[in-house]
């Protein structure tokens, strides 16, 4: 619903709304005003909240996502460590590897294991856990 009310514009600014109406495409120079108002108004009423929460709202949300960073940082140079450790001993094993599907048993075992411990795992504990049986059957 529309009502009539009546404002007193600078004419600076009347001559621009002129201009523009026309320029954005708008059918009457009421629309292209409501238009802007509508989006001064909402901008000012956001701003305002802004404004109450800004420092505090910021350093909360700045603060989790550096925290999360920081966990996903130390987890990636985990992730390349234990990549890096893995494919020593994959190569090292290699050299002893007198049977074709060694790789194959390898995989099927880590696979297990990740799926057991939901993917925790570290080296030395996989060391303490590998006995010599493993050891005779993939040197054999």
């Amino acid at each position: 619903m529309t009502e009539k009310h009546a404002f007193f514009i600078e004419k600076e600014i009347y001559d621009t709304i002129m201009v523009m109406y026309k320029r954005k495409n708008y059918s009457c120079v009421s629309d292209l005003v409501n238009v802007a108002l509508n989006e001064y108004l909402a901008r000012e009423h956001g701003q305002a909240a802004i404004r109450i929460l800004s420092k505090e709202a910021v350093s909360v949300i700045e603060n989790a996502i550096l925290l999360s960073e920081r966990r996903i940082n130390r987890m990636l140079f985990k992730l390349a460590v234990g990549d890096a450790e893995l494919k020593r001993v994959i190569a090292i094993a290699s050299r002893f590897k007198t049977r074709i599907h060694l790789m194959d048993e390898i995989h099927e075992q880590s696979l297990r294991e990740v799926r057991i411990t939901n993917g925790i795992l570290n080296l030395k504990n996989t060391l303490e856990h590998t006995n010599d049986d493993d050891i005779e059957r993939y040197s054999e």
